[in-house]
């Protein structure tokens, strides 16, 4: 895999998966990310798996800003 890829892989993320993986950047959990974007808990959730399939990555683990 190379940069090209992961440019091909970001493209295909939509919106509000952007704004997703930008708030798991910035270490929030799955419950404040729902309650700043006025989603249920289960939509994040549903949000971050389709996120992991297309950037093809098994879990999300990024620890919080210090």
């Amino acid at each position: 895999m190379d940069i090209d890829d992961i440019y091909k892989m970001v493209g295909y993320i939509n919106q509000q998966e952007g704004k997703i993986l930008v708030h798991i950047i910035n270490g929030k959990t799955n419950k404040q990310i729902a309650e700043d974007m006025n989603l249920s808990s289960c939509t994040v959730k549903r949000h971050i798996e389709n996120l992991m399939n297309k950037l093809k990555v098994k879990n999300i683990n990024i620890d919080p800003p210090q």
